[in-house]
């Protein structure tokens, strides 16, 4: 997570929170608020307060945070009657001596902004998978993975980490071209662009994006390095039917799985080829048609 996003996920933590536990401090200041048709006014702003409370909290802690952002999208729409209420009557809120005038009717947009800004946590980051390993069928150290660890084991690893939080180098995959982790060899560079990472016509399209997955990834892999002191090792994992990034702290290293579905097959074999030194945990994986 780049520093600007967990600036901005805390903000809205902390700002969800102290809106929660106001609505015990000043009750008064929520009452007008409520729409006649609602029953039990301050019942319900209690509870509403509870829940903002809850989703603060909640997006704070990274095993919620999803959940929480989800609620979060539902508590916002669940109140915006009252903001329309507050617009059509012009409502003093607040302690206010008058009613906002227009003002109330320019918070109803901001509404969908906040929706917006709690939809941007509703995808779960590059975590580790605390006890939700899936059923691996097999573990390769392909030579591009090769090249990647010795490049975050080498002094250029905070180049690296400082490429990947920068939000203008937007693309992965010249990343690695700059610091020769990705080549032309066995057509690394074409399947990365046109097979993995290619949003509408690439292997896994109905997954969606997959390079945020990869660079949040990586570049928490790289920051636990640095900051432990450890190396990393990175696999490639056959498993499951959705692609994640696991990054777990050992006691010698960081290790960093890169968790995909099987790849279609090129000319009958896998892309890419795996390295002579290939850990089969179960079954080889028959190629997809």
């Amino acid at each position: 997570m780049t520093s600007a996003r967990r600036i901005s996920l805390w903000v809205m933590g902390v700002l969800l929170t102290i809106a929660g536990v106001m609505h015990f401090v000043r009750p008064d200041f929520y009452v007008p608020m409520m729409p006649d048709y609602l029953p039990w006014h301050l019942t319900l702003i209690y509870l509403s307060g509870i829940a903002e409370i809850i989703c603060g909290v909640g997006l704070l802690i990274p095993q919620t945070r999803v959940y929480a952002a989800w609620a979060t999208i539902a508590l916002l729409i669940a109140i915006f009657p009252a903001n329309i209420h507050i617009a059509v009557y012009n409502i003093k809120v607040f302690g206010a001596e008058q009613g906002a005038g227009g003002w109330n009717w320019l918070r109803l947009p901001l509404q969908g902004v906040l929706i917006w800004w709690a939809w941007l946590y509703t995808k779960p980051e590059a975590e580790e998978l605390h006890g939700r390993w899936p059923q691996f069928e097999s573990v390769f150290k392909p030579p591009l993975l090769e090249r990647l660890d010795e490049v975050l084991q080498s002094d250029k690893l905070h180049e690296v980490v400082r490429d990947l939080r920068d939000d203008r180098v937007a693309n992965l995959i010249d990343i690695g071209i700059r610091y020769q982790i990705i080549t032309n060899a066995e057509g690394e560079e074409e399947c990365l662009r046109q097979g993995w990472l290619d949003p509408v016509n690439g292997w896994w399209r109905e997954l969606g994006e997959l390079e945020p997955i990869l660079r949040r990834g990586l570049l928490r892999a790289g920051d636990m390095a640095l900051r432990h002191k450890l190396p990393i090792e990175s696999y490639w994992v056959i498993a499951g039917e959705g692609l994640r990034v696991a990054v777990a702290k050992g006691k010698r290293q960081i290790n960093l799985l890169v968790i995909s579905p099987t790849p279609p097959t090129a000319e009958g074999r896998r892309w890419p080829p795996p390295a002579p030194d290939i850990l089969v945990l179960g079954a080889d994986p028959k190629p997809a048609a």
